[in-house]
């Protein structure tokens, strides 16, 4: 788990530091610009979703980020683009992690250690869909497990959930679209909730995908990151 406080508030520890690409006053290191994903701007505009409807004087102060093994590949790309937006941050991700138990336990150690967020990013819910190899999962079970999720969160907070793209079989193909359906309906029925569409966005690059066809490869986990501080980032401009 790593957390980062926002640039004025690291600058009175007294110190020049270089954190994860961040730069304090004093220090001649360079920030790491944000990738430019292949797909261009254009797709990046159509995917990123600006939603949940700010209200006034809530941009994203405070970002925690839940995930699996895709935040975990992708944390590095992610850390320097919430860097950039000067918020503070906490990254969270781990192999293998599901919502129960792996990311409720997250969630609850990040928020006695860090406090609470405004902004929550869940990128979970790829491990949660293998259930069962010849049946893919149903809606009721889908639903279970976004608002098993979203009960352990910080009262009041927005969150946006990224959504999956399991295509390691036809099985989870399915499932893939029973767990995104389910969290659409909660973004329509949820007025401080929203999905950042990753599944329209890694469909659209086949390239991005590793041979597993669940995890990716660097351009597409430095995409997914961009996506993520994108929909933070224009949040916090509307």
């Amino acid at each position: 788990m790593i957390r980062h406080r926002r640039p004025w508030r690291l600058a009175l520890l007294g110190a020049s530091l270089l954190l994860s690409g961040l730069i304090i006053p004093g220090s001649t290191a360079a920030v790491e610009p944000l990738t430019v994903i292949s797909a261009g701007a254009t797709a990046l505009e159509r995917a990123v979703r600006l939603e949940p409807a700010v209200r006034p004087g809530a941009a994203c102060r405070r970002v925690w980020v839940v995930g699996d093994s895709l935040t975990v590949a992708s944390s590095r790309s992610l850390r320097l683009g919430l860097a950039g937006l000067g918020v503070e941050y906490v990254v969270d991700g781990a192999i293998s992690r599901r919502v129960n138990p792996g990311g409720i336990s997250a969630v609850r150690a990040i928020r006695t250690a860090s406090g609470e967020a405004d902004c929550w990013v869940i990128a979970l819910g790829s491990n949660d869909i293998y259930v069962n190899a010849a049946r893919p999962i149903t809606r009721a079970y889908a639903s279970s497990v976004i608002e098993t999720m979203t009960a352990e969160l910080s009262p009041g907070a927005r969150v946006w959930w990224v959504n999956i793209n399991v295509r390691d079989s036809s099985t989870n193909i399915v499932s893939s679209g029973v767990m995104n359906s389910s969290l659409g309906d909660r973004d329509l029925a949820d007025p401080d909730f929203a999905v950042i569409d990753w599944y329209t966005l890694s469909q659209s690059n086949p390239t991005w995908f590793a041979n597993d066809n669940l995890h990716y490869n660097s351009a597409g986990y430095r995409a997914r990151a961009d996506q993520i501080v994108e929909a933070i980032r224009r949040n916090g401009e509307r």
